[in-house]
């Protein structure tokens, strides 16, 4: 069994790669469409778009 000493660090490394991986997965394009980040702010925008004129109705 390791002593915790030698075992410091293992964790920060996981995160990093995890969190690279999550990011690659949002912000990349994949099959020349758009990626998935982009879809839901797009999605966002047209629900905003959709949604404010009749909130703005007296």
């Amino acid at each position: 069994m390791k002593t915790p000493r030698t075992q410091r660090g293992n964790a920060s490394v996981e995160w990093t790669l995890i969190t690279f991986a999550l990011l690659a997965a949002l912000f990349v394009p994949y099959d020349g469409q758009q990626s998935v980040a982009t879809m839901f702010m797009e999605a966002v925008r047209d629900f905003y778009a959709n949604s404010s004129f009749p909130l703005s109705l007296p």
